[in-house]
């Protein structure tokens, strides 16, 4: 991954969704999904069926959802992907975290991003340069070490990770919405709208 410099941020902000998770407004503008493992949110008793261990929930769908990325950085130009993270406020403890969660190959990852990041100058986006870059993120979101927003500028939406597994997906259109949920569907998995129960027209 490569850090995007000051100059370059002001300008890539008008380009990209501006999440505010602690927004009611935003959510109601904005149109939104769930990207989840389940086609529903679960009832007690449903849930109770479920063993939501990391081994068990989060292993046995990390192959959908490492297909999913890969599909969606394969339908991407270069650097169109920007990982929103705020890498100044990482605490020394989830670095560790990071480390201790990810697989061999991203931990190198994540030290070569250390090592060559100026925490003086460093800004709150990168640019992903590769699938391996992708795959890294997607796995310090999956496994819960940290949330950060992923957005994919060419395709129209932004995603940001969510808790058991789940993902929050804001888009720019429906056109968006359906051409995400084509891909979702194919790799079993399910884009659905959330809170259930709530209508909010979007």
């Amino acid at each position: 991954m490569r850090m995007i410099n000051y100059e370059e941020v002001e300008s890539l902000k008008e380009q990209l969704i501006n999440i505010q998770t602690d927004s009611d407004d935003f959510y109601y503008k904005t149109l939104h999904r769930l990207l989840d493992p389940f086609s529903h949110t679960l009832d007690i008793d449903e849930a109770s069926s479920f063993s939501f261990a990391f081994e068990d929930l989060y292993l046995k769908y990390e192959g959908n959802y490492l297909s999913l990325f890969e599909e969606l950085y394969n339908q991407s130009t270069n650097q169109s992907i920007v990982i929103e993270m705020p890498y100044n406020e990482i605490s020394e403890q989830t670095h560790l975290a990071v480390l201790n969660q990810v697989d061999r190959f991203e931990q190198f990852q994540w030290i070569k991003l250390l090592k060559q990041t100026d925490e003086k100058t460093a800004s709150d986006f990168f640019v992903v340069e590769s699938f391996e870059d992708l795959k890294l993120m997607y796995q310090i979101n999956s496994r819960e070490v940290f949330f950060c927003n992923i957005h994919f500028m060419e395709l129209g939406f932004s995603l940001r990770g969510h808790f058991d597994r789940s993902m929050e997906v804001f888009f720019e259109s429906e056109k968006a919405i359906e051409s995400f949920k084509n891909i979702v569907e194919k790799n079993g998995l399910f884009l659905r709208k959330y809170p259930d129960e709530l209508e909010r027209g979007v």
